[in-house]
């Protein structure tokens, strides 16, 4: 699995889409990228602003890409905090699943244009934001249950997990709880008969612990049920830094790839490519470095120098190459200490 899921979006320059030259260089800097399998797809209220058209012009014809719903999730919540497929407020959940209904209206035109494999899953969220709105895994598994009744085309849902509210720390998302989520999916499941999974997000699942052990712990969980399907590395700082304060959702990169406080190690990155054996997708979402950002080649470079030390990880060790007695170190050894004897005829 060495073709990742780029969150390009995260590290792309502020109105790119109104901007055809500057978009057309961008996508053009993607589709050069190594490593690259497809893109993870922001839906607001539209995939793309100037429509389906233009995004499937853009997309590589061998990309694969997985859609997620957090950035219109985000906006939507600031206009009505009770927006949310997971809301106790009955028109906040229904104006979510009339969103969710548009992404899907999209993916199958999108999928009509570039093909049935360039959108493989859809990203949902167990929005809105506890405790400043009411939400449930009942509501949640109701918008699940209608959400997966809907003829996907063999697109994969997956809950993609954000940090859930607790009481000892203000949440960045505040969504439902992973096993909360879990409940949901398994009840809708069976409701429907659809499968769907979830996804981790390594910097959400540290930031709602405090504790870069967390991430690893969720993936464990997932794969013990078997309903993995998604893993996708942004990192996150304990301090405050140049994208902003304590544990923010920031989207860092690996810390060598100019965020030196960032949690995220190539050490976490191994340990958790080693628990994602069933996920479907394995993928990276990191924001451009405010420092450096006038270029686009620098807005990618912190995303792409994720992406090398995720798929340095992916790679499967090297098989020792087994040596003849003659080749062996103490074989060698005695051969050298052996004084060469001339002889004569």
């Amino acid at each position: 699995m060495n073709n990742l899921i780029l969150g390009a979006y995260a590290a792309a320059p502020p109105g790119l889409e109104s901007d055809t030259q500057a978009e057309n260089r961008w996508y053009s800097l993607l589709r050069d990228s190594q490593n690259i399998g497809g893109l993870e797809l922001p839906f607001y209220a539209t995939l793309h602003s100037r429509g389906v058209k233009r995004l499937a012009s853009l997309l590589d014809q061998q990309w694969s890409c997985v859609v997620t719903t957090i950035p219109g999730t985000v906006q939507r919540m600031k206009e009505n905090p009770a927006y949310g497929l997971a809301s106790d407020n009955s028109p906040g959940r229904e104006a979510a699943v009339g969103d969710l209904h548009r992404a899907y209206e999209q993916i199958r035109e999108l999928r009509a244009i570039a093909g049935p494999t360039s959108v493989q899953a859809i990203q949902i969220l167990s929005a809105p934001s506890q405790p400043k709105a009411s939400s449930s895994v009942l509501s949640f598994t109701r918008s699940l249950t209608e959400i997966a009744s809907w003829d996907w085309e063999g697109v994969r849902l997956t809950v993609e997990h954000c940090d859930a509210a607790r009481e000892d720390t203000e949440p960045q998302k505040g969504f439902l709880s992973l096993a909360g989520e879990i409940e949901a999916a398994q009840e809708a499941g069976r409701e429907s008969g659809r499968q769907i999974g979830h996804t981790i997000n390594w910097a959400r699942s540290a930031i709602e612990l405090r504790d870069i052990e967390a991430p690893a712990a969720h993936l464990a969980l997932l794969n013990a049920r078997q309903v993995l399907t998604g893993l996708m590395f942004s990192g996150v700082s304990a301090i405050a830094t140049n994208h902003g304060e304590a544990w923010a959702d920031m989207h860092l990169p690996v810390d060598t790839g100019g965020q030196p406080s960032s949690l995220l190690s190539a050490e976490q990155i191994r340990t958790c490519t080693g628990l994602a054996g069933t996920a479907s997708y394995v993928g990276v979402k990191v924001a451009a470095d405010p420092r450096k950002c006038a270029v686009q080649e620098q807005r990618l470079a912190p995303a792409l120098a994720t992406v090398a030390e995720v798929v340095s990880a992916l790679q499967p060790p090297a098989t020792p190459v087994k040596m003849t007695d003659e080749e062996s170190p103490g074989n060698r050894q005695r051969l050298e200490r052996t004084p060469y004897k001339q002889t004569h005829p």
